[in-house]
This record gives structure tokens, sequence and C-alpha cells, in this order.
């Protein structure tokens, strides 16, 4: 199962999930790359190392301040549990360097080197990592900071937890391909 249309219905599926592509700041110069599904084969978890920003500051960010086409992320995850999809999946956006032909970005706001993710925001990874799990093909995660220098996504993200989620979700799907109809 390698398909952002079947993927792209189970997310919006998703209570409190939204899909805000086309109302966020873009670049009105350049566009991101499409990339086919096949070449995804990565998640890359990340936080937006402030305690205050929006969805909406990220975007304004990524496009006036360091000049991308777009907000770097696929998703953005607020701490009152929201789970807003800030590209298309089958963009090439910027969140991760030489990682982001072949990857998916979240983002959960917050600093999670000085705090820890409060539980509304947990549940909502979780519940995104248990649709791409069970919905897409099995794919690596990875946190930011190891495929560059930076301690993205923090020390208090819940890594494990989310490792943990994310493989359940993929166990049950192959599972369930494998059951006799």
């Amino acid at each position: 199962m390698c398909n952002f249309t079947i993927l792209q219905r189970a997310l919006n599926q998703i209570p409190n999930f939204f899909d805000v592509t086309d109302s966020l700041p873009c670049s009105k110069k350049e566009e991101y790359s499409t990339r086919i599904p096949s070449r995804v084969d990565t998640l890359i978890l990340h936080h937006s190392g402030s305690q205050s920003w929006t969805v909406q500051d990220v975007a304004n960010y990524h496009v006036k301040e360091k000049g991308w086409p777009g907000i770097g992320y696929h998703f953005v995850i607020t701490q009152n549990g929201l789970i807003f999809q800030t590209n298309k999946l089958s963009s090439q956006s910027y969140h991760c360097k030489n990682h982001n032909f072949r990857s998916i970005g979240i983002c959960c706001l917050g600093n999670f080197e000085l705090e820890e993710m409060n539980e509304k925001q947990e549940h909502a990874l979780m519940m995104l990592l248990w649709t791409i799990g069970t919905n897409f093909k099995p794919i690596n995660i990875l946190p930011h900071k190891d495929l560059g220098p930076t301690l993205c996504p923090g020390l208090h993200f819940p890594l494990n937890a989310s490792l943990n989620h994310y493989h359940d979700a993929v166990i049950k799907q192959s599972e369930s391909m494998h059951l006799p109809s």
C-alpha cells in the first residue's frame, strides 16, 4: 500500500484534523516540487523550538525569513491537540536538509528541550502516527537530530512512545493484510 490518496482519505477522518494547505502564506514566485509516494520512506519528527508560535507564525517564518516556497512541514500539531496538514503529501517541502525528497515532516509546536509535551498534543501525535502507520507503507521514523546538527525535536519529545505507537500500527496493518477472507 503506497498511495497518497488512500492516506489522505484516512487523514481527513481524524477528529480535529484540518487541511490548511491552501490558506497559509506562500511564495508568489516559487512552489515546492512534487514527488511520488514510492520515494517516501521516512517520517521526520520536529518541534517548533518556540513555546508561543502558531502554525501561521511558522509559515510566516519559513516564507518571509527563510525565503522558502511555503511552510516546511507536512503536518503541524498544536498544544491543544489540533492537527493541521500544511503541505500536500506529494510536496517535497523543506524541513530536513538532504532528506526532503524522501520524507514527511511532522512538527509539534513547543520547545521540548524546555518542556514536556502535554497530553492533548501527544494524543494528537499518536493519532496521526497511527493513521499513517495503518494507511501507508511501512517507513522509518527519525527525530530531526539524527539527520543534522540540531537538538530538534528536543530532549522531552515523546520519541519512544511515538516509535512504539507507529510500529504497533504497522504491525496491525500487516496482520490485517494477511487475514484469510
